[in-house]
């Protein structure tokens, strides 16, 4: 009988059949569909939390700005975690469908908690970085928030379109992300997820952009997050708050890795506070990744 994937992973699984029918080979298809034999989050959940995230991009933890803001947040409220790129947990039993997820008793629920802001939040309920913001005035903290929802709901659009449909998304994206999935099946399935990202830029509105008029509003935006950093060296001064969490990860999403494009060339060149500022957080909170 074929094994039934667990909750939230039937759509990877249908794909994956999928492209294993059509290359034909009966050995991939039972390799990836081995992926969903096992259904994780079985029993009590582990005393330390794992963050099941993308993939390690030094000198920052991971490729995703979601996965880099939730290890952020871990290190600035010293909360312990196992990290788990994609390439061992290859998405089974993932919740919302996107990463990163965590599970463990830090969240007060039996399984796992998808969504990056969630699962900070589930953290905070229990009492996780709780001297983070209690110093922040109101007008800081509303401040905070629209900028952390700026980043993650507008300018993180632009640098996915970068990504994925951009010139680097064969010769860099591919190898980063899918580069644990079989050799034969890769350009498929990275295929397959091209179309599925260009429908979902489409569907939210940013892909009915032209490339430079993408490119005008996003740069406009990480200018506005540049003014506000100015010369400090967190966001609202000395002290760190769980906003730099975000600001840190969609700075690095903008200058990591090999991609070029005006988007993160004009970062690169023309916002020297925030290169300087990543760079910071990258060495305070991820020494070990450091060269």
């Amino acid at each position: 009988t074929t094994p039934r994937p667990p909750a939230g992973a039937m759509s990877a699984y249908s794909l994956a059949a999928t492209v294993a029918a059509l290359v034909g080979g009966a050995a991939a298809l039972k390799l990836l569909l081995s992926r969903f034999k096992k259904k994780p989050f079985q029993g009590p959940p582990p005393t330390t939390l794992v963050v099941y995230g993308g993939a390690q991009l030094p000198p920052d933890p991971d490729c995703s700005p979601a996965c880099i803001k939730l290890m952020a947040f871990l290190r600035l409220a010293k909360v312990d975690y196992k990290y788990v790129p994609y390439g061992e947990h290859q998405g089974a039993g993932i919740p919302k469908g996107k990463i990163p997820y965590a599970w463990g008793e830090a969240l007060g629920v039996a399984g796992a908690v998808g969504d990056s802001q969630l699962i900070i939040e589930a953290l905070q309920a229990r009492g996780a970085g709780k001297g983070l913001d209690d110093w922040l005035t109101p007008e800081q903290a509303a401040t905070g928030t629209a900028l952390r929802v700026m980043l993650e709901e507008s300018v993180y659009w632009g640098i996915l379109a970068v990504r994925w449909l951009g010139e680097g998304f064969w010769p860099i994206t591919v190898p980063l992300v899918l580069g644990s999935v079989p050799a034969p099946i890769r350009p498929l399935l990275a295929a397959s997820i091209r179309r599925r990202v260009r429908a979902s830029l489409h569907l939210q509105g940013f892909g009915r952009h032209t490339d430079a008029e993408r490119t005008r509003l996003t740069l406009a935006q990480l200018q506005a997050a540049s003014t506000l950093l100015g010369d400090n060296k967190y966001l609202f001064g000395d002290r760190p708050c769980s906003v730099d969490a975000s600001l840190y990860a969609f700075v690095a999403a903008a200058v990591q890795g090999g991609w070029s494009h005006p988007i993160l060339d004009g970062v690169r060149t023309g916002m020297p506070n925030l290169v300087a500022y990543r760079d910071r957080m990258a060495k305070e909170l991820f020494p070990e990744l450091q060269k």
